[in-house]
């Protein structure tokens, strides 16, 4: 079984509105930008302690919408999609 694949694009748009690079959020969150990188790229996990963090650093006040929207694969061309 493949792993859920989710669509980060919305928590990228926040964090470039609330820090402005993805370079200065990683700092915030005391982490490296590979390792947000790796995140918003489906290649590493967020733990639950670094999604509070994040919300509390970005002002998500529901985190579902952030972090938890599937990529949705499309049948006709095998491709996933947001």
């Amino acid at each position: 079984m493949k792993a859920q694949l989710y669509d980060y694009s919305k928590l990228r748009g926040r964090i470039v509105e609330k820090y402005g690079t993805i370079t200065a959020f990683a700092e915030g969150m005391g982490v490296g930008f590979s390792v947000i990188s790796m995140r918003l790229h489906n290649k590493a996990y967020w733990p639950q302690p670094d999604i509070d963090k994040a919300c509390e650093l970005l002002d998500i006040a529901d985190p579902m919408e952030y972090f938890f929207v599937r990529v949705v694969k499309d049948n006709f061309t095998n491709e996933a999609t947001a």
